[in-house]
């Protein structure tokens, strides 16, 4: 699973600003993968 589709999916619960999307992600996955906030705010 890419990291655009996850964020996707936890947009799918609700909606979220860039820093709540990163702690939800962090929260679920972060120790497995983690990303940085480069990755959430793309251009």
């Amino acid at each position: 699973m890419t990291v655009s589709y996850t964020l996707l999916g936890l947009l799918e619960e609700s909606d979220r600003h860039g820093y709540d999307l990163k702690q939800a992600y962090d929260r679920r996955f972060g120790g497995a993968k983690p990303i940085r906030f480069g990755q959430v705010y793309r251009r």
